[in-house]
This record gives C-alpha cells, structure tokens and sequence, in this order.
C-alpha cells in the first residue's frame, strides 16, 4: 500500500512541475497537459525515488495519437500506452495498457459526445481496426480476462488537488478513490490490470502484440511540441526512455541524436503527424530488493 501512495504523491507533484512549466503558469490545464505529466515529469521524478530500487520509470510526450478506423466510426487510438517490461528468472515478460484521459470536475462522468462515445464504443467491443499511421489492419478482439484499453479520468477541482482515478470503459464512469492510477500501475506490474503481449520475436503473436509493438517502434522518431505546456524540445522528453535501446536491441531506439538526425521526425502540432504518448515501465525481479507490490 505504502508504494500505491506514494507513486500517487509523485503523480501530484509531476502535475505541479508541468504547472510551473506552463507559459504564464495557467491555473487550469488542459488534458494534453495532463498526459505530458504522466509521461515526462512523472518519470523524471521517479527515477529519483529510492523506494523503487528496481524498477525504472521513463516516458515520451506525444500529444496526438494515430487514428483507428473502425466499423461504425473513427478517433484517436488512445491518450496514454503504459508499458509494462518485467525481467524474471523465467526471462522477459511484457505487459500493456491503452489509455483514455478524461478531465472533469464531476462524478460520476458521462460520456455522451460523438467522438468521444466512438472511443467508448472501441474500448468496450475491440472492433477490428485499421491505423493508417502504422499501416496496418488489427484484429485486437479480447481473447483474455484483461481488454488493454481502460480510462483515467482527471477530477479536476478547484477544493481539492488534482486526483486521478481509473474506470472501465462505461456511459457512466464513477470516480473510485480505491481505484487511483498509482494502484493501477502497481497492478499492471503485478499482472492483475492490463494486457499481457508476446514477445516481439514471436512470429505468431496475436495481433493485440503486433499492435502495441508497431505503436512503440512508431514513437521511436516521433515527437511533439506544447507550447502551452512549455514542451518544445524533443530532448528532455527522451532523456528517460534511452534504456529502451536495450530492450529492443536497437542502439538508435528513441534516441536524441536519431530524432534530431532524422528528416522523418516531426515536431509540430499537425494532426496528419501523430505519435503516442508513453509511460514505460521497467521492472528488475532478478536483483535481491523488494517488490514493488509489497
């Protein structure tokens, strides 16, 4: 438990680092806001905690994700991907979200906008889809307990810090105080939230695999500015996740030099350039520390 509080302490304080980075320090941020939080100030700050001594967090801000066209409609893939990797004695184990953030400043949340019910609509029934971005048709129908795709819901107020809580895919989502992000990342560890993935070797890997590696090679050169949220150089956003080279056996992997090199990079606002935010996960079972889940 002593963990779940203080991942959720460190979330408060990335969401205050990405406030005192916003241009004239905006009091109310926007979602996108939000994410680059979780995916560049959150890591940042863990990597400095000592009461998670194997474990290694690192992340990527994306704000516009690919679009996933679909029988009955089209919208963004998702906000957030965490990735979970967990090296074990019985060797590599991989581990994944999708995610959907929801800022309000009520509860329960009521999903009633048509873009916003058509993201409902992929999370709640996995149709198969095509994402141009990747080029690529996934059949990513739930064939486990655990469906991948879930929301954070951001309950925003202006009588309480800023708190975040997890909700399966509903019309009506009820803000959980027992179901806070911090306890959904330990669970992602512990395997009891999420969606297991194969290893990317793995030429028969079921197409929910291939769609989360295709999204994590995908972000590898792609990156994008905030200027409202004061994010406009790729190089702090990278700076967390270079032990991805090692995991993907690929020294040029998410690297600062490979973006800055690359003419293929892009680093604007246009939605025809998308990417995915990340919040990567590395956990290190074979050294003698206590777990994480503890």
């Amino acid at each position: 438990m002593k963990h779940i509080t203080e991942i959720n302490k460190i979330i408060q304080e990335a969401v205050k680092s990405t406030r005192n980075k916003a241009k004239k320090k905006i009091i109310k941020l926007q979602e996108p806001d939000f994410t680059a939080a979780l995916a560049v100030e959150f890591p940042s700050i863990m990597s400095k905690s000592k009461t998670f001594p194997n474990v290694r967090f690192g992340g990527c801000f994306i704000h516009q994700s690919p679009m996933a066209t679909f029988n009955g409609g089209r919208c963004e893939l998702g906000d957030l991907m965490i990735f979970v990797h967990k090296q074990t004695m019985d060797g590599d184990r991989y581990n994944a979200s999708l995610v959907q953030i929801k800022k309000t400043d009520k509860s329960p949340v009521k999903i009633t906008a048509g873009n916003e019910l058509k993201q409902l609509f992929l999370y709640e029934n996995w149709p198969s889809i095509f994402v141009k971005q990747l080029g690529s048709q996934y059949d990513i129908f739930p064939k486990t307990c655990t469906k991948g795709g879930t929301y954070c819901i951001i309950k925003d107020s202006e009588r309480q810090s800023v708190q975040f809580y997890m909700a399966e895919p509903l019309h009506t989502m009820q803000c959980d105080s027992n179901n806070t992000l911090g306890r959904y990342i330990v669970n992602m560890i512990d395997w009891q939230a999420g969606r297991v993935i194969a290893d990317e070797k793995n030429k028969d890997s079921d197409e929910w695999s291939r769609l989360i590696w295709d999204l994590l090679h995908y972000c590898e050169t792609a990156v994008f500015k905030r200027n409202n949220s004061g994010y406009v150089n790729p190089n702090p956003q990278r700076g967390t996740l270079c032990f991805l080279q090692q995991m993907l056996d690929d020294p040029k992997a998410f690297s600062v030099d490979f973006i800055q090199n690359d003419d293929n990079a892009s680093v604007n606002e246009d939605e025809n350039n998308r990417g995915f935010a990340i919040l990567f996960v590395e956990v290190n079972e074979n050294e003698t520390v206590r777990n994480i889940t503890q």
